[in-house]
């Protein structure tokens, strides 16, 4: 179990707790340059965005939004779950054009993205069939010591306990979802997903039970390859 070792970096509170139930009534320049995604899509699409141009940047959100000339709050309360927010056109395009990048809805297609992990390609090991192997491509737990490189076992078999490192899906509409690794935490009632950043500022939290978080599988050993120099 993880709990002790992280809990002084994450705490036992979260405060960055992302809601993923469906909300309605979003701005109508929002919804028209997303198309038909809801309020909730929209959201997350931006959220994970601002943590892309975060990693790409170094920058906070505070930094972000003063380089765009922007009330600092403007980013930092999109992360508050007690507030239904989303980013307007104006905002992303003055983002867009002080960084020179793409925008929440295209990014991903963007030199210097990749995905959090992939499945393991190199020579595999005699595996369970309940077994899946994958190599991390993102530091999104980089303070439990899981870094870039590294290959995770995952059992499909077992269910997840309080300080678990999971394998999980996170949907992101109806025909798209992204594979991703997280600490499993158990808060009051519910279970949640967290990362696990060495900047708390950057900890991104999902609740489990709701229609677009779904656990694959529960980490039971990792490797980390020797590299050449």
């Amino acid at each position: 179990m993880l709990v002790e070792s992280v809990r002084s970096i994450l705490g036992d509170h979260p405060n960055q707790m992302r809601k993923t139930a469906m909300l309605a009534h979003a701005p109508k320049s929002s919804l028209q340059s997303a198309g038909t995604m809801s309020r909730a899509e929209l959201r997350r699409a931006q959220l994970e965005w601002l943590q892309w141009l975060c990693e790409r940047s170094g920058d906070t959100l505070s930094v972000i939004a003063r380089n765009a000339e922007k009330n600092p709050g403007t980013l930092t309360e999109l992360r508050n779950p007690d507030k239904d927010r989303v980013l307007s056109d104006a905002t992303v395009e003055d983002i867009k054009a002080r960084y020179g990048v793409p925008g929440p809805l295209e990014f991903r297609a963007a030199p210097g993205f990749a995905e959090e992990a992939v499945p393991f390609q190199g020579a595999r090991e005699e595996e369970s069939a309940t077994t899946d192997r994958w190599e991390i491509r993102s530091n999104a737990l980089e303070a439990l010591g899981i870094l870039p490189g590294d290959e995770l076992f995952v059992d499909l078999s077992l269910l997840p306990e309080d300080g678990d490192i999971v394998c999980a899906q996170i949907f992101t509409g109806p025909m798209s979802a992204t594979t991703v690794f997280r600490l499993y935490r158990t808060h009051q009632r519910f279970p949640f997903l967290t990362t696990a950043y060495f900047d708390q500022r950057k900890n991104v939290m999902d609740i489990v039970g709701l229609s677009d978080v779904a656990i694959k599988g529960v980490v039971r050993r990792t490797s980390r390859p020797i590299r050449p120099n």
